[in-house]
């Protein structure tokens, strides 16, 4: 449904019909393993008629398309027959839908590192066995996360029955698939890639070496065609707060808002800042003193 939408958008905007790409993941869960559905999509911002033109086409309004959403979600749930008519009425009229569309992410075309980031993120696992400790006398579970100002801790504990319970409702039924390929990505037409000089020639450096093909390479993106840092940093704070319901960037202790001053790499100048802070009683936690000696 979500492809199916932005493909109609293209299509609109261009005037004519346009092959674009997207990886769409559905995750159902939240931070500490709280049910929280939504869709984590890595869309192509245009995509290519039949003659292998290209054509950039941004997203800006995302209100008409969360609200475009909703209404084919429940008209689908209404097909299918898990919702009535007059509940489905009733769900169109309230003020705060629930549903939202958040497209402050975006990745330049040649910044495979931040795309293979971004890709990893949304394929991730229900839970991180980092956060994770197990108390085998006591058969409780502690899971430690970033400090969720709505709900108030930072910590959840589950007795061992109760996390098995809790872990195991995301895991997806057979033959189900939670992470899904459209348009030039699927499979049908990724195996016409080699007949497409146009898509060809932008695939990945793994897919040219392993057909062999005489594709013109790209050159390598100029730094100034990448996105700045800040503007990084920015969109992760927001993408961390749409999922996990906390603002990275608020202070856990006064609840003031943190902006980023200064990155200091230099070891001579991180050693004389820890020392100072040494000094004066306000030293990272877990800091050995003795190391800045």
């Amino acid at each position: 449904m979500i492809f199916n939408l932005i493909t109609q958008f293209y299509r609109t905007a261009a005037g004519k019909p346009i092959a674009t790409a997207a990886v769409i993941a559905y995750q159902p869960f939240g931070d500490s393993l709280r049910f929280n559905p939504h869709f984590h999509p890595l869309i192509l911002e245009g995509g290519f008629d039949f003659t292998g033109q290209f054509y950039h086409l941004p997203i800006h309004d995302t209100a008409r398309l969360a609200e475009c959403l909703r209404q084919r979600t429940i008209g689908l749930f209404l097909k299918l027959g898990l919702i009535t008519q007059p509940f489905a009425e009733n769900l169109l009229c309230w003020r705060h839908s629930g549903f939202s569309v958040d497209n402050s992410v975006r990745l330049h075309g040649g910044d495979h590192k931040a795309r293979q980031a971004l890709a990893q993120y949304v394929a991730r696992a229900p839970l991180s066995l980092q956060k994770l400790t197990y108390d085998r006398p006591g058969g409780k579970i502690l899971y430690h996360s970033d400090y969720n100002p709505y709900f108030k801790h930072n910590t959840t504990l589950w007795n061992a029955a109760d996390f098995i319970a809790a872990l195991t409702q995301f895991v997806p039924p057979w033959g189900v698939r939670y992470l899904h390929y459209y348009g030039l990505y699927s499979s049908r037409c990724k195996a016409r890639w080699p007949h497409l000089p146009h898509v060809a020639r932008l695939a990945p450096a793994a897919w040219k070496d392993s057909h062999s093909l005489e594709v013109p390479s790209e050159s390598t993106p100029k730094q100034s065609l990448t996105v700045p840092q800040c503007a990084c940093r920015s969109a992760w704070a927001r993408l961390i707060a749409n999922v996990y319901e906390v603002d990275p960037l608020s202070c856990p202790w006064c609840g003031s808002q943190m902006k980023l001053i200064a990155l200091i790499t230099d070891p001579a100048q991180v050693g004389k800042i820890l020392r100072h802070l040494v000094k004066t009683g306000r030293a990272p936690p877990g800091l050995d003193p003795s190391l800045l000696l």
